[in-house]
Parts: structure tokens; sequence; C-alpha cells
């Protein structure tokens, strides 16, 4: 089963590369646990503008932009969070994606010139992709919405992956 779900995270991160690579968009991330402890430790910093895709019972990602960038999309909706409401969508996306075997992780958002422009929270294979329109607005696009209908095959499943 380990092997599997390492073989789907390296298709998946491969096929979301040549997706935005032919889309035009620059695929702008780095791994950070920073980012990781910035979420799991509720912190409400306002030098960042918060935002999250999906459920509100279960986020897709949680997203803290730098305050200096303009957000260009609507896909993503703005929070004013509290500690505690911070807790509650980070809990809520951990019962999730602990109920579906995933591993969350935490992303520093890159611009064009590889500034830290914010901070992602989501499972591994569904990291930030960035598109900057000028040096102060930015479009993130938000990951799939049916990111956790998607299955992956498990020893005990008879489906195949979908």
């Amino acid at each position: 089963m380990k092997r599997s779900l390492q073989y789907f995270f390296v298709v998946a991160m491969v096929t979301i590369a040549i997706i935005f690579f032919l889309s035009g968009c620059a695929v702008t991330y780095r791994p950070s646990n920073e980012a990781l402890s910035f979420f799991e430790r509720y912190t409400v910093d306002r030098g960042y503008s918060y935002y999250i895709s999906g459920a509100e019972s279960h986020p897709n990602a949680l997203m803290a932009l730098d305050n200096r960038y303009q957000l260009s999309t609507k896909l993503w909706r703005r929070i004013d969070p509290t500690p505690e409401i911070l807790k509650e969508y980070v809990q809520g996306i951990q019962r999730k994606v602990t109920d579906e075997g995933f591993v969350l992780h935490g992303f520093s958002i890159l611009d064009d010139k590889g500034a830290d422009i914010g901070k992602w929270y989501s499972v591994l294979f569904a990291p930030p992709a960035v598109r900057m329109v000028d040096d102060r607005t930015v479009i993130i696009y938000t990951p799939p919405l049916d990111l956790y209908e998607r299955k992956i095959e498990k020893p005990d499943d008879a489906e195949p992956v979908r």
C-alpha cells in the first residue's frame, strides 16, 4: 500500500506540473515546515489575508497571502479568523485527510521571482499553482473541488483507481 501511495503522489505531482506548464502557469511553491507549523499552531498574523477552498467543515486547502499582494480570483473564500476559528478549519481538514489516509503538508507560495508571498496548507498532491498578473496581483488556483472524492486503490478495496 505504501508503495502505491508513493506512486500515486509522484504521478499526481508530475501531472499537475505538466498541466500548469502547458496552460502557461508557473508552479511556484516550496515545501515548508514553517508553513505547516504556521497553520497547525493556528497562527493569525495580520500581515496576511486568509482564505479557504472547499467546504467549511473540511476545506481542500487553507491559504495565507501576504497583504502586499492582491488575489485576483473569486474561487477562494476570504475569512477573517481568530485562532479559534482557524483551529476549526485546520481540525476539519485534518479529520478529512486522516479519514482518507493522506498526510497534510505546508508550502511557501512563491512569486515569479522566487520571493515568498504566502503560506499554503493541503495534501501533498494539491500544491499551489500561481500566476503573477503584475508585480502585486496574483492568481492562485484552488485544488479540485472533488479532491477528497478521488479514490486511490487500497489493498482491501475491490474498486480500481479512478
